[in-house]
């Protein structure tokens, strides 16, 4: 059996925004915010495995740029320190590989730990002449 396809985002380098997706159990049942006992990222580049953006295993429970609703809705407000290339040397017009892991942890109604992992990879394209701050 192979592993899942990761959710694919596709941005240019330096330019922000923001990934939305619906936190659900495997019931199909929200997962909101007073459910979840954790919540963390983990940030890296494909390529190298450089993490970025100082998010290794980093607390995403209404913190560091990413909300989580009441009902399970996610949304991770991307900094353009999230979106920048860290690979170097790179070829003209290359496109490169972030991958995003997000892990959600919560005890069910029997008192087990459940866990949902979800990959999103992030595909930048290089900017031409782009000044970055």
């Amino acid at each position: 059996m192979s592993a899942p396809t990761p959710y694919l985002i596709e941005v240019t380098e330096g330019q922000t925004c923001i990934y939305t997706a619906s936190l659900q159990n495997e019931n199909g049942a929200a997962v909101g915010s007073a459910t979840l006992s954790g919540a963390r990222l983990t940030y890296y580049s494909v390529n190298t495995g450089a993490i970025i953006n100082g998010r290794s295993s980093q607390n995403i429970l209404n913190a560091n740029n990413v909300t989580i609703s009441a009902g399970g809705t996610l949304a991770w407000k991307l900094q353009e320190a999230d979106v920048r290339i860290v690979d170097a040397p790179i070829a003209d017009g290359a496109v490169i590989a972030h991958r995003a892991v997000f892990v959600f942890e919560w005890l069910d109604s029997g008192s087990v730990l459940r866990q949902m992992v979800r990959e999103i990879t992030v595909r930048l394209a290089q900017a031409k002449n782009a000044p970055f701050s």
